[in-house]
């Protein structure tokens, strides 16, 4: 589901959603676009190996900012609806998918 999420967000934005050249940058990238994952929203999380590296803590998701509903600069536009099934295929916790 995440690989449609990337693929959707890609063909509407005409470029990479989260262009990382290293390992690191790309999840980087990731938690500062759709938020640090916690164990509140991804509770096995805690359990994974290297999540003891610190990242910065990015509270909120803000992939909206990047999919406004309506857009008068050139950026992609996005519905609640489209908004709502991109949020849903870019969740962390895969048993939510």
């Amino acid at each position: 589901m995440w690989s449609l999420g990337c693929i959707m967000a890609e063909l509407l934005a005409k470029e990479p959603l989260f262009n990382g050249k290293t390992e690191f940058d790309q999840i980087d990238k990731i938690f500062r676009t759709l938020g640090t994952p916690s164990a509140k929203i991804w509770p096995e999380f805690v359990e994974l190996p290297g999540v003891k590296v610190n990242f910065v803590k990015q509270l909120y998701n803000k992939l909206r900012d990047k999919f406004p509903p309506t857009s008068f600069f050139g950026r992609p536009s996005l519905s609640e609806a489209g908004f709502d099934l991109l949020n849903k295929l870019l969740t962390y916790d895969p048993k939510k998918s």
